[in-house]
């Protein structure tokens, strides 16, 4: 019996440690090279990360609860491209997904790009 208390302790620590990892986030800041209705790709000081975005990523920016509440009355949801462009720099908060990779949980844009009339 005892050996079974010690055993089932074991499986649910290591299980702790592999649901604590999976959650684990980091952050990137960086500049948005491009932006796709799945993904977007960022150029930091030191490399390039490409990071699937989903209905869950959440998008923080000056402008953008605007541009959401416009697309909402003509009748549509915002998704990325909507919101995030390229040459934006941003900060980024991002995961492993089992089963897409990174995943950005969170776009913060910091200084929206210069765009030309």
């Amino acid at each position: 019996m005892r050996t079974f208390t010690c055993a089932l302790s074991i499986l649910v620590v290591a299980n702790a440690a592999l649901i604590a990892q999976s959650t684990a986030t980091q952050n990137a800041t960086g500049r948005v090279t491009t932006v796709a209705a799945d993904s977007i790709t960022i150029q930091t000081s030191t490399e390039t990360l490409t990071l699937v975005v989903d209905s869950s990523t959440k998008v923080i920016g000056k402008g953008v609860g605007t541009i959401t509440s416009r697309l909402k009355a003509e009748g549509r949801s915002p998704v990325v491209t909507d919101l995030v462009h390229q040459y934006d720099s941003v900060r980024v908060k991002y995961g492993a997904s089992p089963d897409k990779g990174l995943r950005a949980v969170e776009v913060r844009i910091a200084v929206k790009a210069v765009r030309k009339p």
